[in-house]
């Protein structure tokens, strides 16, 4: 390559100003994700590392191949290896006590019991880990935990030792259901109910290996305690809302819906469930 036309780390960022956001409607290069530090050149060879908000992204692909593309395009330029990495960064709405050890709070909700809340809070975390985020998983159903079933995890192994955090598949897990021994009842009124639920959020150090991306809370069903401790007492992201195609689980849902917006939480979305 001819010495007045050198491969620069100004060009190979000049040359990614092509590669846009699609959602936001901005270059990636403006918005942030890669800068002159995330370059590195040796030779023909080009390394670069974007930074996107979110591992879950779902034009991450497009936009790896949008930058490999751009920067082979410059002269001089044999190969490209572009690397795409996540920084979650906090985005909680609400509460006066964030989580320790945690950016965002997810809650899987919905007003009626069997639609399949732990079911979709369980694929939502491990999801979420297979896109690279740090994830935690709180099973908020004090009195009927379904977590540990399915994890795979056998009930009241904890009995002896006291709750602690396990790690299955990746995930930071945590569930009465690891204390209580198979078919006993939790026979617990309202109060106890809130209290249990600050302890698990505020007493558990979920950041204690590492800072969390997200920690995703399967509630129980209704609008009670549960649910109110959990917006009252922590800064939640937002809540996904859990139904199937039903008139009478649709119905509830929609009070779900009603009740978590009168406490300021945002909806982040609904999943229809069972839905053939």
């Amino acid at each position: 390559m001819d010495g007045d036309k050198k491969l620069t780390k100004e060009a190979v960022l000049e040359a990614l100003r092509q590669v846009h956001d699609p959602d936001l409607g901005r270059d990636i290069v403006s918005l942030g994700f890669v800068s002159l530090e995330d370059i590195a050149l040796c030779g023909d060879q080009v390394k670069v590392s974007i930074t996107l908000t979110t591992p879950a992204c779902p034009v991450r692909e497009e936009m790896r191949r949008q930058a490999q593309e751009a920067i082979l395009a410059l002269p001089g330029v044999a190969s490209v290896e572009v690397e795409m990495k996540a920084n979650v960064r906090p985005t909680g709405f609400r509460g006066p006590r964030p989580v320790a050890g945690v950016r965002n709070l997810i809650a899987v909700a919905s007003n009626k019991g069997g639609v399949g809340k732990s079911t979709v809070a369980v694929n939502l975390a491990l999801a979420l880990r297979n896109y690279g985020a740090r994830v935690g998983l709180l099973d908020a159903d004090l009195t009927g935990p379904n977590v540990p079933t399915m994890l795979g995890l056998p009930p009241g192994f904890q009995a002896d030792k006291g709750l602690s955090i396990v790690e299955r598949y990746g995930l930071r897990a945590v569930s009465l259901g690891f204390l209580l021994p198979p078919g006993t009842a939790v026979i617990w009124r309202g109060p106890l109910i809130g209290t249990g639920i600050r302890q698990l959020l505020h007493d558990i150090p979920w950041g204690e290996e590492g800072e969390l991306d997200y920690l995703v809370v399967d509630l129980p069903p209704g609008t009670s305690d549960a649910s109110m401790s959990l917006a009252q007492d922590a800064t939640v992201t937002g809540v996904v809302i859990v139904t199937t195609p039903n008139a009478v689980s649709v119905e509830d849902a929609l009070k779900a819906v009603s009740f978590f917006e009168k406490l300021h939480v945002p909806i982040l979305g609904a999943i229809e469930n069972m839905s053939y």
